[in-house]
C-alpha cells in the first residue's frame, strides 16, 4: 500500500469538502455539529501527514516536527474525547446517553495520561512508503492504554440507539484490527488514515438523522 504527499493533500481536500458539506445539510441543529465536523478535523489530520512528508521530501526537520506534533495531537488527544462527545450530543435515549457520559471521561482520562506519556518524546521515520510514528513514552503501560484508546474511538459507537454509528464504528474495528495486522510498525498514521477515509459516511449519516429527527 502506497502513502505519500499527494495521498494525504487529496484526502485532506476530499474530507475538508466533505465536513463543510456535512456542516451545511446540519444547518441550525447544532447537536449534529460536533460529529458533521469529523471530516473537517481529520482532513486538519491528514495535512499535518503532508507536511511531514514534505518536510521528508525536502529535508525540513521542521515540518516534520510539527507535522508530527499536529498528527499526533489529533491522534492522541484529541479523538479520544472527540468522538465520545459526537455519538452523545446525537443519542437521543435518556439512559444511553448517561452510559455515554462515562465514555467521555473515559477518553479526557485517556487524553490525560497519552499525554502524560507522551510529551516527552516522538520521532518519526519514513520506512517503506509509510511514516512510522514512535512515542517512546507509550511503552510504558501499553495494554492499558490501549484499551482505554478503544473504548472511548471505537465502542461509544456501539453504544448508539442509531444503527448506522455501528456500521461506523464496526468499519473503525476492522480498520483497526487490519493496521495492526498487516502494518504494526505504522499502525498510527494507516489506521488514522483509513478512519479519515471512513468519515466521508458522516455526510450519509447526518442527512439520515436529518429525515429520521429534523425534518
Amino acid at each position: 500500500m502506497y502513502f505519500s504527499a499527494q495521498a494525504s493533500m487529496i484526502s485532506a481536500l476530499i474530507l475538508m469538502g466533505m465536513g463543510i458539506a456535512s456542516l451545511k445539510k446540519a444547518h441550525l441543529h447544532y447537536s449534529l455539529y460536533p460529529f458533521a465536523s469529523l471530516p473537517i478535523f481529520f482532513g486538519l489530520q491528514q495535512a499535518c501527514e503532508w507536511l511531514v512528508w514534505t518536510g521528508f521530501s525536502h529535508n525540513n526537520s521542521d515540518y516534520i516536527y510539527y507535522g508530527s506534533l499536529g498528527f499526533l495531537f489529533f491522534a492522541l488527544l484529541f479523538w479520544p474525547i472527540w468522538i465520545p462527545m459526537c455519538v452523545y450530543n446525537l443519542e437521543h435515549k435518556p439512559r444511553r446517553k448517561q452510559i455515554l457520559k462515562w465514555f467521555i471521561a473515559v477518553g479526557i482520562l485517556c487524553s490525560l495520561l497519552m499525554f502524560y506519556y507522551a510529551c516527552c518524546s516522538f520521532s518519526t521515520l519514513h520506512v517503506q512508503q509509510h511514516l512510522e510514528y514512535q512515542v517512546p513514552g507509550l511503552q510504558a503501560h501499553p495494554y492499558a492504554l490501549l484499551v482505554l484508546y478503544l473504548a472511548s474511538t471505537i465502542v461509544p459507537f456501539f453504544v448508539a440507539s442509531y444503527h448506522l454509528l455501528w456500521i461506523f464504528g464496526l468499519g473503525l474495528l476492522f480498520s483497526f484490527i487490519a493496521s495492526a495486522t498487516m502494518f504494526a510498525g505504522t499502525i498510527i498514521s494507516l489506521w488514522c488514515f483509513f478512519a479519515a477515509i471512513l468519515s466521508i459516511l458522516v455526510w450519509v449519516i447526518i442527512c439520515n438523522l436529518m429525515r429520521l429527527h429534523y425534518h
